[in-house]
């Protein structure tokens, strides 16, 4: 593996190395995380140059960043002088801070613009005289502690820093081994419950986690955390962790990871880098202050905010070799985050979802080949061995096993292994789509088979499918490793015995006189007993039972009479029995028109020349008995009839099957089982229209494996079902299959016909086609031109002089070995099992199924509603399969007010409380709600909505705040242009007052009507239980909820009409009190979408998802909500519970 990727950075820094002009003179190249860092001495040059680094980026397809060589750099003293001479004095600096691990110095400013300069001249100025590389900010309006405390933590840790960010980028650029074909979802945390959100995202070569919260309210470690104690989890093997937004639920358990070896990257929007290390060192000191378990310390902490790379919203990051990161806003909080994961080269494959009577073909690992109904092989396979539970149950790893697949680069055919097999509930519609041939597969409607068209073979949706698409299905099967035809039998059960009945007369006279002499007394009873094992063949355990004797009496007598037992027994069987070309065909003969009685094996004939053929097969091996008449010959023999159950022959006539080792065995055995099978019950059909061979039977899955072998043969045939006879049929066509097959299976009476008519050939049949629209559109475009305008298709052989004006592809579709069948029909079917099915492919996804051999393939939390603080959730991507989303507001009555009926609503209580001389205290998340409920009560008191009134603001409020103003380019477009533009604050009014010190608490709360706006949202600490004390008990006062309270926290009993609390008293005895106040509940402050605003989302998303993940939400709604999306708007939806896994591709 190290040579690997020396190999492989060898070659990126070659194509580095290339491309610079030698006078930039680079003196290293570096992985710094997601990007290429260039290091070099001439960084002057490369800003007048600056297409070199486009170019390398076009070529590379990274993210590329120019770094002056350190050695150059002046230091951070002489450039802070040297900045602010080249800045002009009204741009008014702050601060400037350096880092060096990025090369970069951050310089803040009031006038941001005037310290950038016309057209980045000022900058430009900035790198050539420092070499340092300048990045402006507008000087954030309130001060923040936590961000000047993390760039200094960046700042003394910067060779720390740049030893993760080499780490990170080893990681991110190392050769993938493997080709992505498969990619999981395992809940670990945040599904059918709100809370401790946390998804693990896997595929063969990466594995990232997205979210890593804890649970409020919540006091067992099993529900309060993450289940990374889960078997999927491997914290070695974690590439990288991605954050949505800085609520608890979400980031509130990432140090943990730290403490516990964890050493790669945390991948967050800006914002929430910095309110990711808020919320946690308040979590510790909430817990700190009550006592409570903390599952990690600030050292922790530090270590998230040294792995911590910042993401801006839009700019796609590579995070692990195969998987590609863009956030989008999300409309949550400030800097929350929908993310969007690009995986692979972007064939993202959904669950395949096959019905269990779909039959597949593979290659067990005995080298035999099983053509069985999908469901059955896996259905036995999870019994016989353990599967991973989950929603997807699947048994990975079975040594052995292969199908058969095309290669979608080459379109070669070839034999490959399957890497699991899997199954999960059904959940949504199941269609069966049939060809014009009577191919057909029964597929869920987001399955995707193989179609052509315009000059490409692509996996389709069946739900996209329309009549006249054209599938793709296999024209021949390719070559395999042919199973032995030799079978081990048991010499025991297979024995042949003596017929000739003078001979057994003779020992019968032999052994009569014997009897009379030695038992005289039983004389009769003891000749009935050697009668039976002559004549009938019966065995001393057998005579014993029948007679009511004792064995051991028959044992000693038939010892005495020297009888052993074995009944007229001439020779064994071989215990390695082979099956012949002779018996073959005498297998083919049976499988058309045989069947047992008993213990007699009967072929049913008129054929004299058939019957003489199968006696001479069957007689000198068996040494049976047999009778013969002009329509049938019957062999009564045991060993046969056992014969032909061992290698699976026997079956009714719905039922019957082709040999597992004839579909496995020699092209000689499968010519002559074919000869005997269609000299039994086929038929040569000859017309002025075009000549036939087909046959018939009633057991549908008998004609799929016939078809098989004419396959191997590189015959394919037409499927047809007779409702009137209740027959199925296939048929071959064409001139050059018919003699193709005579030719191998040398029926001599079809060939002479054949040849006696001397039929012509005439139009082509299917396969030997290429359907028009299968051609690129310039081939296309040309035929128009030609007498082949009006037709649907062009035989090969016309078409090959055609494809010179064509493209590549043109030939590599008319020279596959594949029928392009056109869809007759597509309708909806009723289920089989209550499971639908997989199968998973080394590398190409896609294998031969269904009748007829066709290939078949194999967002956190958001509000989407402009608020006063943010822009509704993005709802255009590039690519989306799968959705995960949340239901927090799922149910049918979440439906919230419009936004001027719920602030009118907040207006009205707080004017009703202030008019009774109460106080209303607000529970509020201290990121994003807070802020929210602050402009709302600053706008109504400045337009004389609400009575002014003192607001104060106590927790962490203040410091989310000041973030908030430090991240403006994040907030929503009218309040940025009043930051930015109008150099108004709302965040600054004189409306609102910070409470400095908890012993203020009591004065607030004595005095005159007031707004209190504390942590935490959810009543569980902070400063807001200690309001909560000081107002319960009078009736005059209001507490008013604008956040969601989780099941089992004080807020959610509260809101649900608890009147009495116990809670932890200043003496640290719990104490009860009395809930007096006044109750409310405001929803439409959430930042979670209700249940129309989550349905709009899914309506307007752009691509239209495949799948739809449900979680985020209590079990009801969760469950509900996913139902009525599945339902409404026919989207395949899943709801999974913790640690189920779901194959996402």
């Amino acid at each position: 593996m190290a040579r690997l990727v020396d190999d492989s950075q060898a070659r990126i820094r070659e194509t580095i190395v290339t491309h610079m002009p030698k006078e930039a003179e680079i003196t290293r190249i570096e992985f710094e995380g997601p990007r290429l860092a260039i290091y070099v001495k001439n960084v002057a040059l490369l800003l007048e140059q600056s297409y070199v680094v486009t170019d390398i980026v076009n070529l590379l397809h990274k993210r590329v960043v120019i770094r002056s060589d350190p050695s150059i750099r002046h230091t951070e003293t002489e450039s802070e002088r040297l900045i602010k001479g080249i800045v002009p004095t009204e741009a008014e600096i702050t601060e400037i801070n350096f880092d060096p691990t990025l090369g970069e110095v951050v310089i803040e400013a009031k006038k941001p613009g005037l310290a950038i300069g016309k057209d980045g001249s000022t900058l430009s100025e900035i790198i050539k005289t420092t070499s340092w590389r300048p990045r402006v900010l507008r000087a954030p309006p309130l001060p923040s502690k936590i961000i000047a405390s993390t760039r200094h933590i960046l700042h003394s840790e910067s060779e720390e820093r740049s030893r993760i960010f080499r780490d990170v980028g080893e990681r991110i650029f190392r050769p993938r081994v493997t080709r992505t074909s498969r990619v999981f979802l395992t809940p670990l945390g945040g599904f059918h419950e709100v809370g401790r959100s946390s998804m693990l995202i896997e595929t063969e070569e990466s594995c990232v986690l997205l979210d890593c919260g804890v649970s409020a309210g919540a006091n067992q470690p099993s529900t309060a955390y993450p289940r990374i104690d889960s078997d999927e989890f491997d914290i070695d093997k974690l590439d990288a962790v991605i954050i949505s937004h800085a609520h608890l639920d979400h980031c509130g358990f990432v140090p943990f990871l730290f403490k516990y070896g964890f050493d790669g990257p945390v991948y967050c929007s800006e914002p929430t880098s910095v309110l990711m290390t808020l919320l946690q060192l308040d979590y510790l000191d909430v817990g700190n202050k009550e006592g409570a378990y903390a599952p990690y310390d600030q050292k922790d902490v530090r270590e998230v905010v040294m792995h911590t790379i910042p993401v801006k919203y839009g700019v796609v990051t590579d995070v692990a070799p195969d998987i590609k990161l863009t956030l989008h806003n999300a409309g949550h909080i400030i800097g929350s985050s929908i993310v969007h994961l690009h995986i692979g080269e972007g064939l993202h494959n959904v669950v395949y979802s096959v019905d269990w009577s779909s039959p597949i073909t593979v290659i067990d690992p005995a080298g035999q080949v099983q053509i069985t109904r999908i469901g059955e092989l896996i259905d036995r396979l999870m019994q016989e061995h353990k599967p991973t539970k989950g929603f997807v149950e699947r048994v990975p790893n079975l040594d052995g096993w292969k199908t058969f697949a095309f290669d979608p680069s080459t379109c070669e055919l070839k034999t490959v292994p399957i890497t699991s097999f899997l199954r999960h509930p059904i959940s949504e519609e199941l269609y069966e789509v049939t060809t014009s041939t009577g191919r057909k597969a029964r597929v869920t409607d987001s399955h995707s088979v193989f179609t052509v068209s315009n000059g490409q073979i692509a996996a389709a949706k069946v739900r996209e499918l329309r009549k006249g698409d054209y599938l793709v299905g296999t024209g021949l099967i390719p070559n395999f490793a042919s199973a032995s035809p030799m079978i081990e039998l048991d010499e025991r059960e297979f024995r042949v015995f003596e017929n000739d009945r003078a001979k057994l007369r003779q020992l019968l006279g032999k052994y009569r006189d014997d009897i009379k002499r030695k038992f005289p007394d039983r004389e009769l009873e003891i000749l009935r007993w050697v009668r039976e094992h002559f004549e009938r063949g019966a065995y001393r355990s057998a005579i014993a039972k029948k007679y009511h004797a004792k064995a051991s009496r028959v044992r000693s007598i038939f010892r005495e009479l020297g009888i052993d037992d074995s009944p007229r027994l001439k020779a064994n069987l071989p215990k390695h029995f082979e099956i012949t070309a002779h018996f073959s065909r005498f297998l083919g003969y049976f499988a058309s028109e045989g069947s047992t009685q008993g213990n007699t094996v009967v072929i049913t004939n008129y054929d004299e020349e058939v019957r003489a053929d199968c006696l001479k097969t069957i007689e000198p091996i068996f040494n049976c008995r047999y009778f013969e008449d002009k329509r049938e010959v019957r062999f009564h023999s045991r060993s046969l009839k056992k014969l032909l159950s061992l290698v699976g022959a026997l079956g009714t006539a719905r039922t019957k099957r082709v040999p597992s080792i004839i579909l496995s065995g020699p092209e000689a055995n499968v010519c002559e089982f074919l000869r005997g099978y269609f000299e039994g019950d086929g038929s040569l059909r000859i017309r002025s229209k075009g000549c036939s061979i087909s046959v018939s039977s009633k057991s549908e899955l008998l004609l799929q494996d016939v078809a098989f072998l004419l396959l191997r043969l590189g015959i394919p045939v037409t499927f047809e079902y007779n409702r009137t006879s209740d027959m199925h049929i296939i048929t071959i066509y064409g001139l050059d299959n018919l003699a193709r097959f005579l030719e191998k299976v040398k029926i001599e009476e079809w060939s002479r016909a054949l040849i006696a008519v001397n039929p012509k050939r005439r139009k082509n049949p299917l396969w030997n086609r290429t359907p028009i629209a299968a051609l690129s559109p310039e081939l296309q475009a040309r035929l128009l031109k030609t007498a082949y305008r009006y037709a649907k298709s062009i035989g090969r052989d016309h078409l090959e002089t055609l494809l010179q004006f064509g493209g590549e592809n043109d030939a590599l579709i008319s020279h596959a070995p594949f029928i392009y069948d056109e869809v007759k029909s597509i309708r909806k079917v009723e289920p089989t099992r209550r499971y639908v099915y997989d199968l998973s492919v080394e590398r190409y996804e896609n294998f031969v199924g269904g009748f007829g051999f066709l290939f078949l393939h194999n967002t956190g939390d958001f509000k989407f509603a402009r608020t006063m603080l943010l822009e509704p959730a993005a709802c255009s991507f590039p690519r989306v399969e799968t959705l995960i989303m949340e239901s927090t507001y799922g149910a049918p009555d979440d439906v919230m007010s419009d936004r001027e009926t719920v602030e009118g609503k907040l207006a009205r209580i707080v004017n009703e409380t202030a008019e009774k001389g109460g106080k209303i205290l607000i529970p509020t998340l201290a990121v994003g709600r807070a802020q929210e409920i602050m402009l709302v009560l600053n706008s109504y008191m400045k337009n004389k909505q609400i009575k002014e009134l003192p607001i104060y603001i106590e927790g962490m409020i203040s410091e989310a705040t000041a973030i908030h103003t430090a991240y403006p380019e994040y907030l929503a477009r009218d309040l940025r242009e009043q930051i930015l533009y109008k150099d108004v604050n709302p965040f600054q009014s004189d409306y609102f007052t910070n409470v400095d010190h908890p012993s203020d608490r009591e004065k607030i709360t004595a005095g005159a009507p007031a707004v209190i706006l504390a942590t935490s949202g959810m009543m569980e600490g902070g400063p807001a239980i200690d309001y909560f004390r000081y107002l319960a008990p009078d009736e005059r006062n209001s507490l008013v909820f604008v956040s969601y309270q989780v099941e089992g926290t004080l807020g959610n009993r509260l809101k649900n009409g608890g009147r009495e609390v116990s809670l932890m008293g200043r003496n640290g005895k719990v104490e009860a009190y009395k809930v007096n106040l006044r109750v409310e509940s405001v929803e439409g402050f959430s930042g979670h979408s209700d249940r129309n605003q989550l349905f709009g989302f899914l309506k307007r998303i752009s691509p239209r998802p495949s799948r739809v993940i449900v979680g985020h939400g209590e079990r009801r709604k969760t469950d509900l909500f996913a139902h009525q999306v599945s339902r409404i708007l026919k989207l395949r939806t899943i709801a999974p519970d913790i640690q189920e896994t779901i194959r996402l591709r």
